[in-house]
């Protein structure tokens, strides 16, 4: 049945998850899944639940009996409704339409009385702070600062007004505004010795759009290709973000917040390398304490302060922040803001299992805790990670072709699921993963393959696995057709995943046959060495 009130559909469908997630036979199993015994059934409703908030959704009703309204956020393209969680059961879902607040919760109370509202997804910020605050409900924050929560420009100049260091940056609607920043800012675009800047959508997501450029000319091009284009959450790009490129590494800081205070949940380290003509394109990401780099406890303090200044006080914000430690000035800075996305860490929740292992529980769980009536399980949690009780890192897994796939490598996935720090994998080998299908060059994450997830109780093991990952990665998984094979992508890499040049198809066989092309000689050498010793007995 599909009832219409005032330009919102409501109805209960089911909603199928694109993807799936594959355990090893003798990795981490899941514990049976526990439901809430509870006499009175509570509502929350999840807007736009796709990737992470499909993740959301799943554990709330599976983990604490908790039944799921969802909204649909206009601002969410159609055609990425379908990123749900399989065994997810609505209880109805409505469609949201700007301008039609008061017809949604009237839809929403049709079905329920809410008890909380929670954002799901990138498109679902603003909706979800708005329901809120018409269904008289906990929201993230104060309205007004909503759009500020949304916006990175705006984000920006509310952390450099509370005082904390951002990046230099200009939101331009006209390549005459591009050349009066260039010109500005010339100096600090040429702060690491040459000229670069980091142009990107101002409204975004999955780094879709985000360029370096290495010349004035490279970003007015790009300003050029991403002015007026529509980006993957379905919103014309009027206004392009230009700012600093910010050297070091790149980490994010995972925060949840209840009535004002403020926990960092996760830290992650991300591992980023050039590939396919992008430059910074995810190779994984590692889980850390707060001590394991000494400056971690000062990006975690900078990371508070800026979601205070954005007015978050409820609720989740995944932060993305550079540290530059290889210069004096870059270590007097300290950690400087990418953005500060108002909602769980993305990615499909695919990072949840290393989380979970690795310190008892994850964004998606903190999330529930903090919006959780009494304020105990939020009050149990560490105000930062610590006391790890294993070792985790997740791997982006990468294509250097594209077309039509041919052929899947078996035995390089083989190999992958049988190191022992495999945990799980979040790869869609049934459908967009299929032979037959179509594959992209692996540029950013929406062109990403996937995820895989390893964890392990021993720190060296764990880096060992990382890197042997990575290198049957880079040696490629699929085949596409016309020929078109992936080139060997061999690297030599270090326990910190430092990667040298790629070794050229020749030295990458020479590498691989050379221990046999060594016992050969040897065996060739006792060989003449037996057959002289003969000779000279004979004699």
């Amino acid at each position: 049945e599909i009832i219409l009130v005032t330009g919102v559909q409501t109805c209960a469908l089911p909603i199928s998850r694109i993807g799936s997630s594959r355990r090893h036979p003798h990795g981490h199993v899941a514990m049976p899944i526990k439901r809430k015994d509870t006499s009175e059934t509570e509502y929350i409703v999840v807007v736009d639940p796709m990737s992470t908030g499909a993740t959301l959704a799943y554990h709330a009703q599976h983990h604490h009996g908790l039944r799921i309204i969802c909204v649909w956020s206009d601002a969410c393209p159609a055609e990425l409704r379908g990123h749900s969680k399989h065994g997810v059961e609505y209880a109805g879902v409505v469609i949201h339409e700007t301008g039609q607040i008061k017809a949604t919760c009237a839809a929403i109370r049709k079905i329920a009385e809410p008890r909380d509202v929670f954002c799901g997804s990138e498109p679902g910020v603003e909706c979800a702070d708005e329901l809120s605050e018409a269904l008289n409900l906990r929201g993230a924050g104060d309205p007004s600062m909503s759009e500020t929560r949304r916006n990175k420009f705006l984000q920006s100049m509310a952390a450099r007004k509370a005082g904390l260091p951002v990046a230099a940056q200009k939101l331009a609607k006209t390549i005459e505004e591009v050349d009066q920043f260039l010109v500005t800012e010339r100096e600090t675009l040429h702060i690491t010795g040459s000229f670069m800047a980091v142009v990107k959508p101002c409204d975004g997501a999955g780094s879709e759009g985000v360029t370096v450029c290495k010349s004035e000319e490279q970003v007015r091009e790009t300003f050029n290709s991403l002015q007026g284009t529509v980006n993957v959450l379905g919103r014309t790009n009027r206004e392009v973000l230009i700012m600093e490129y910010l050297a070091g590494d790149e980490y994010v800081v995972d925060t949840m917040s209840r009535d004002g205070v403020h926990k960092c949940v996760c830290i992650w380290k991300y591992i980023k390398f050039p590939l396919n003509g992008a430059e910074n394109v995810f190779y994984g990401q590692r889980l850390m304490a707060i001590d394991s780099e000494p400056h971690l406890a000062q990006m975690v303090q900078y990371v508070i302060k800026v979601i205070t200044a954005l007015g978050i006080v409820n609720g989740a914000v995944h932060n993305e922040v550079k540290y530059n430690g290889e210069t004096e000035a870059g270590r007097k800075r300290g950690a400087v803001m990418i953005e500060s996305n108002c909602r769980l860490h993305g990615a499909e929740g695919s990072w949840k299992p290393i989380a979970e292992r690795c310190l008892g529980y994850s964004h998606v769980s903190a999330i529930l805790d903090a919006y959780d009536p009494e304020p105990d399980k939020f009050n149990a949690l560490p105000k930062v990670p610590e006391n790890l009780k294993a070792y985790g890192a997740q791997v982006g897994v990468r294509s250097v072709v594209e077309g039509t796939i041919s052929h899947i490598k078996e035995d390089k996935v083989a190999r992958i699921r049988m190191v022992d720090s495999y945990d799980s994998e979040s790869l869609d080998w049934a459908n967009q993963l299929a032979v037959g299908q179509k594959i992209e060059k692996t540029i950013d994450i929406l062109t990403l393959c996937g995820q895989i997830q390893l964890v392990h109780k021993d720190k060296e093991r764990l880096e060992l696995d990382l890197a042997k990952v990575q290198e049957i990665i880079d040696d490629g998984l699929f085949v596409v057709e016309k020929g078109k094979t992936a080139k060997p992508r061999r690297r030599k890499v270090t326990g910190d995943l430092h990667i040298t040049p790629a070794v050229s198809p020749a030295a990458a066989a020479l590498e691989v046959w050379q221990p046999y092309l060594r016992g050969y000689a040897i065996a060739f050498g006792l060989g003449i060495a037996a057959t002289m010793l003969l000779n000279a007995r004979k004699r």
